[in-house]
């Protein structure tokens, strides 16, 4: 199979005085000892929920839809969420990604907008359109970058004029935004990560009919908006690959991605299952979600152009989280 590229202790302290008066010897009448006051517990911090969200993670804070459908040149609107590492990523790093597309799906027509703190330091991209994939345009602004991708039903260079409207939308919306402080965790595994360099114990290997097989890192499917590799690489995000004949497993990996986890298990068709030496895990469509510590890796496979079963797929996952956790 072809694989495409997470005391403050105050001390009281009880002082006695003694209060004399005159010459005389006066015997101080007995009083009760005031109780000495507990020092107050210490808080412990909660951890983070997850990364901080802009604009309140809606989409209307960054562009409308009735803006989004004049720039594209049809109607279009906002499509439900993704939760790919790609896209997570970008929420990771306390960025947004918005897609409005055509609901009829016929004409391809779409905006996507990718909105990241500057400090995720994507290359910059040359404005330039593309018959296959519309439009590529870039701006920055306030500490925040934008990356923006438009196809529509006239496609063309005539396209980029009507994507100033999303550069004028962005540059007004991260004005009044406060650049979301980074997400950290205690234990996500370190980057980069080296796919040649797991499984160590060729379990993966020997599932794609290569015990020797080694993996390689993939580009995974194509996303055209450069905001999505931007992000990929910033979160230290990869997608390793490992390949037989006609067999094949990719590995998506997101170090301190497991924040997500609670909305991945409540997407329609998830289901739980087991997974030998890890946290949790859950199956959604051919694909496996598995949850370790602070991490999230999501394994998919085919063996003679046929789904790898869920308890293959563990065994791989249990593999590799061996691997990962001994970086740590």
């Amino acid at each position: 199979m072809d694989i495409a590229p997470r005391s403050l202790t105050v001390a009281t302290i009880a002082l006695a005085a003694l209060l004399l008066a005159g010459c005389a010897e006066v015997e101080a009448p007995a009083t009760s000892a005031s109780p000495t006051a507990e020092p107050a517990p210490s808080a412990t911090p909660e951890p983070e929920a997850g990364p901080l969200s802009l604009f309140d993670d809606d989409c209307a804070g960054l562009l409308s839809p009735a803006d989004a459908t004049t720039i594209v040149g049809a109607p279009v609107q906002l499509a439900n969420r993704l939760r790919e590492t790609g896209d997570v990523a970008i929420r990771q790093l306390g960025g947004i990604q918005c897609v409005w597309s055509d609901p009829a799906a016929t004409a391809g027509a779409a905006l996507s907008l990718v909105v990241l703190p500057s400090r995720a330091g994507g290359a910059p991209v040359e404005d330039y359109c593309d018959p296959d994939f519309g439009c590529s345009f870039t701006a920055s602004a306030s500490d925040f970058d934008l990356y923006g991708l438009v196809r529509g039903a006239d496609a063309g260079e005539q396209l980029l004029p009507r994507a100033a409207a999303a550069t004028e939308a962005f540059t007004l919306a991260v004005a009044s935004q406060a650049v979301p402080e980074p997400y950290r965790v205690d234990a996500a595994w370190p980057v980069p990560i080296d796919c040649a360099a797991l499984d160590t114990a060729g379990v993966v290997g020997t599932l794609v009919g290569d015990p020797a097989a080694v993996g390689f890192a993939t580009g995974g499917d194509a996303e055209p908006n450069a905001g999505f590799y931007a992000a990929f690489e910033a979160a230290g995000a990869v997608t390793c690959g490992w390949s037989g004949e006609s067999d094949g497993i990719t590995v998506e990996i997101l170090p301190g991605g497991a924040w997500i986890e609670d909305e991945i298990a409540a997407t329609s068709g998830a289901q739980p299952t087991t997974v030998t030496g890890v946290d949790s895990a859950v199956v959604i469509g051919d694909a496996l979600h598995v949850f370790d510590g602070d991490n999230w890796i999501v394994l998919r496979g085919t063996v003679d152009e046929l789904p790898i079963s869920p308890d293959t797929l563990g065994t791989a996952a249990a593999a590799l989280v061996a691997d990962l956790d001994a970086l740590l």
